[in-house]
């Protein structure tokens, strides 16, 4: 049991898939039309900070909360904040990594295994879900037909070719980060003539972009095929869920490209991060290498 939600308050912390299942995402939280909105540890939260004069948060809440606000091009209503007015930072020499994290485009092992999985994991996932649902009806409807092909000889393969490049990406930044001894690497102009390309990882980069380009591709127009269908309150949770996974890969395919290798006067990946030690809740574990910018 929990008192307030967070993992931090748990005896015992959940797998990251489980976690993953049950956490609240901004992306994904059907608010006001959930069942449990009223005892919805977030909200209360959100509601406790809306009526309070001061408001303490750390840096990756402040820096989550600039996030949403700049994607919903919202700055003066309630975001993961309630907005303010005066704005005080403690130790805000560690400010900049933070907002590099939450602001800039990145990469990770775990993000990305996060989205694919979300799309399917061992039968199960938004794909599965959905061909389920369309399985009884799809021989009667060429519309639902047509995403049933779409999501059975395109997406699935596709989620395949997606895992592969990840897999092959990471690893060659894995060793790479292992050879040099660092946990963070600065990747400056000169990177670009690094052996490591011509190892694979510019083809690994660009089969991974391509493939997260043709998932969103695919999973919007299954999603804009939905629109047309009659309203229900499962088809607009499987339609805020597929909405979702293509702002998800459009954030992948912002952290991975489309200048991908550094490029002399060119914003391109600017450092390469292994990340280790002790994962959420106290739990220890290894997050894998990322890119980021």
């Amino acid at each position: 049991k929990t008192a307030d939600g967070s993992l931090s308050d748990l005896a015992d912390p959940p797998p990251g898939e489980v976690w993953d299942e049950v956490s609240a995402e901004p992306d994904l939280c059907p608010r006001l039309k959930c069942a449990h909105f009223e005892r919805c540890f977030l909200f209360e939260a959100r509601r406790r900070a809306a009526d309070a004069d001061i408001v303490v948060v750390n840096h990756h809440l402040l820096a989550s909360d600039l996030s949403v606000r700049r994607a919903q091009e919202n700055w003066q209503d309630a975001a993961v904040l309630p907005p303010e007015r005066r704005l005080s930072s403690d130790e805000a020499q560690h400010l900049e990594d933070t907002a590099a994290e939450h602001l800039g485009g990145h990469l990770s092992v775990r993000g990305v295994s996060r989205l694919l999985g979300r799309l399917e994991r061992n039968g199960r996932g938004l794909i599965p879900a959905l061909l389920q649902e369309l399985g009884g009806v799809a021989g009667e409807d060429m519309l639902k037909a047509a995403s049933d092909d779409l999501l059975r000889a395109a997406l699935l393969p596709e989620l395949a070719q997606a895992k592969e490049a990840a897999e092959t990406l990471f690893r060659l930044l894995a060793e790479h980060l292992a050879a040099s001894g660092e946990m963070v690497l600065r990747l400056h102009d000169g990177f670009a003539a690094d052996p490591i390309w011509g190892r694979g990882l510019d083809k690994a980069l660009d089969d991974l972009v391509a493939s997260l380009g043709r998932l969103k591709d695919g999973v919007e127009t299954v999603a804009d095929r939905m629109e047309v269908e009659e309203d229900t309150d499962r088809r607009s949770q499987r339609l805020q869920e597929l909405r979702a996974v293509v702002g998800r890969l459009e954030a992948g395919l912002d952290g991975g490209g489309p200048n991908r290798r550094p490029q002399r006067g060119r914003q391109a990946v600017r450092r390469a991060e292994r990340r280790a030690g002790t994962a959420e809740g106290g739990r220890a574990g290894h997050h894998g290498p990322g890119l980021g910018r």
